[in-house]
């Protein structure tokens, strides 16, 4: 009898079928249940799910020395000082270093020069830390000597940092997160000249050494992109109550912007004098800035012309958006204040970062030597860190010290939507 195509292509099908059944249950046989039937060669990078759970660190610590202000003006100094307890407790988690756990010994020097030297001589002498983390910077030009002498590495979280320390062959065992003030200050030139249209700048800085460091580099900067001179500088006290008088003068001369660099009562004392005045200029600022309690001052008039140097892993994009790495950072590093501060998250994530920074070096060196950490540590000119590695890599060289490229500055604007982060303003 002659079968139709249609019968004959049913009757191939399952003999098909038929052939790969018994096929496949002769595979399922011979090897073991738990192999995949396209099992190729292992891996050698296990995946989170089957790690080893990290050995608990034993052995002496590995100890880190630090110093700050906790008491007289604390933000900075508390919030540093979280972001360092949450490395520590995550560096701990991870197995510690070589396999000692670490410990950040901290004291408060309440912002007094002398006290900051007797603790960073209480740190080396009777602590007997390994590395010296921060330092008031008012205290910096006699400790940078001491550490010196002694070979000892101190690395500061800062994102700014005067550039009279920034010099490996005076003080080569002296590195920063940060940069310099000069960049800082090429970086708000770049914002006044480029992005404002400005060239008639007023400065208004203290009259101690820092504020004439400030005017002379932001002078320098400006010359640099073509202004040959500032309209005008005046200086101020830490201790003035009012400071109507210099903001008056540098109004009848015409300025386009101003320049303003300090922190703490005083710029209280700037902004409130300029609201009262009904003086709607662009003001500048540095980091300085950045700690001011923007949560109520924010809503003078005034505020929406202010713009302040920054770093780009601490702000928002200008939709709002903050990454999830460092929404999480946050929680943790709030965990560990023992109160609420002002100011934003660059020092808290420059501290958090730079003690991985640290691992990583002293694990290669072997040892926290400082000339051995030293030559490390100028080996390290790409290394991202969990929270800032993602916007940018620390860069450190024998040449250079600050870690921190110039790609990683920018201007930023409060952002009043989002507490602890500023609005974005591109200066490039």
């Amino acid at each position: 009898m002659r079968r139709s195509a249609s019968t004959v292509r049913f009757i191939a099908l399952v003999l098909v079928t038929a052939i790969l059944t018994a096929v496949t249950a002769c595979t399922q046989s011979a090897a073991p249940a738990t192999t995949p039937a396209t099992t190729t060669a292992p891996t050698t990078k296990p995946s989170a799910a089957t790690s080893a759970k990290p050995v608990a660190p034993t052995g002496d610590p590995i100890k880190f020395g630090w110093t700050y202000d906790l008491t007289v003006n604390p933000d900075a100094g508390l919030g540093g000082k979280a972001g360092y307890d949450a490395a520590v407790d995550d560096i701990n988690a991870a197995g510690g270093i070589m396999g000692r756990p670490v410990q950040v010994i901290s004291y408060d020097d309440q912002g007094d020069v002398t006290k900051a030297q007797d603790n960073v001589k209480k740190l080396l002498y009777v602590d007997k830390a390994d590395v010296i983390l921060q330092l008031n910077p008012s205290s910096t030009l006699g400790t940078a000597t001491l550490l010196t002498q002694e070979k000892k590495v101190n690395f500061q979280a800062y994102m700014v940092y005067a550039s009279i320390y920034e010099d490996p062959a005076k003080y080569p065992y002296h590195f920063t997160t940060g940069t310099t003030s000069l960049n800082e200050s090429r970086e708000i030139a770049k914002y006044i000249v480029k992005t404002l249209g400005k060239t008639k700048v007023a400065m208004l800085v203290d009259n101690t050494a820092y504020g004439k460091m400030e005017s002379d580099e932001l002078t320098a900067a400006l010359k640099e992109l073509g202004v040959p001179q500032p309209l005008d500088i005046q200086q101020f006290a830490l201790t003035d109550l009012d400071l109507t008088t210099q903001l008056k003068l540098e109004q009848s001369k015409g300025a386009e912007v101003l320049f303003f660099g300090q922190r703490g009562p005083i710029f209280n004392t700037f902004i409130n004098n300029l609201n009262t005045m009904g003086w709607n200029i662009p003001v500048v600022g540095n980091m300085q800035f950045s700690y001011a309690d923007w949560d109520k001052l924010q809503a003078l008039p005034v505020a929406k012309n202010f713009a302040m140097l920054s770093s780009r892993f601490a702000v928002a994009d200008s939709s709002g958006n903050v990454s999830q790495k460092t929404l999480d950072f946050v929680k943790k590093w709030k965990s560990k204040l023992p109160k609420p501060v002002t100011g934003n998250l660059t020092v808290p994530m420059l501290a958090y970062d730079s003690l991985w920074l640290l691992k990583a070096a002293i694990e290669k060196t072997g040892s926290t030597s400082g000339p051995e950490l030293t030559k490390t540590l100028e080996s390290m000119s790409e290394f991202r860190g969990p929270l800032i590695g993602e916007s940018y890599p620390f860069r450190l060289s024998a040449k250079q010290h600050d870690a921190t490229p110039l790609e990683g500055l920018t201007m930023v604007k409060v952002f009043p939507t989002y507490h602890d982060y500023f609005k974005l303003e591109a200066s490039r």
